[in-house]
């Protein structure tokens, strides 16, 4: 099976200042794969490069067999990669339909197929669909930033920090629902988190970040059963040559 997203050797970063450098992943449609590292690691850099926000410095990024174009995000999302950052970025002032209604194709007739799809993922939101976002616990507006991006039907799911100031029972019943709409969809999924633990139990395979470098990947089940080895990899301090 070929690779829905894939980098070789991405190097990426701020004002000619280096974040990330020599990174290779891949993610296949129904792959749920974690981006796993503590703050700085060089995460979500990492997903702004895939989604063409931030303007790699070298090596490619290739989305569907062919390169992205830097710079221009809105052409990366036409061809059906949905980036949910870690700030959510919802229309406090709408409510939760008019979130899901300004993300979908507007040349699409399934909207209300897609609204029904999200709110079968995301139950909790269908009493508040007439309720403004700003208004919702932060749970529900993460179901609800999440359930906007599945309206565009994507091809590439990419969730910044799913787990950013909510609750862990909150969390703990949001990842199964991913794990379905990478199956269901058949979406490639890369989700970035830190809560090593309970990400691995629902994804495939996963890298892990130190210091803008993949220091460890492999299975989620292989991760899961070395986890000494997990633990020194995402504690790792690099040594200056």
């Amino acid at each position: 099976m070929s690779a829905v997203i894939r980098t070789t050797s991405l190097e990426s970063g701020y004002a000619g200042v280096p974040v990330i450098r020599g990174i290779d992943l891949h993610v296949e449609a129904g792959e749920v794969v974690a981006l796993l590292g503590g703050n700085g690691a060089g995460k979500t850099t990492t997903l702004l490069s895939l989604a063409g926000v931030v303007k790699p410095t070298g090596g490619s990024v290739e989305l569907l067999g062919e390169p992205i174009r830097p710079g221009r995000p809105h052409l990366q999302a036409r061809r059906g990669l949905a980036l949910v950052p870690d700030d959510r970025s919802l229309f406090f002032n709408l409510t939760v339909r008019d979130n899901l209604k300004l993300a979908r194709d507007r040349g699409s007739s399934t909207y209300k197929e897609l609204e029904e799809q999200v709110l079968e993922y995301f139950p909790a939101l269908r009493p508040k669909l007439t309720v403004k976002a700003g208004l919702l616990s932060g749970g529900e507006q993460q179901m609800l930033a999440v359930g906007r991006a599945l309206v565009t039907r994507p091809k590439v799911l990419m969730i910044d920090e799913l787990s950013l100031g909510l609750a862990p029972l909150v969390v703990k019943d949001m990842l199964p629902v991913v794990r379905r709409i990478a199956t269901e969809m058949q979406a490639a999924v890369l989700l970035v988190e830190q809560h090593i633990d309970l990400v691995l139990r629902h994804s495939d395979r996963a890298y892990v970040l130190n210091r803008g470098r993949i220091t460890l990947e492999g299975t989620a089940a292989e991760l899961l059963d070395d986890k000494e080895r997990l633990r020194a990899s995402y504690l790792a301090m690099e040594v200056a040559s």
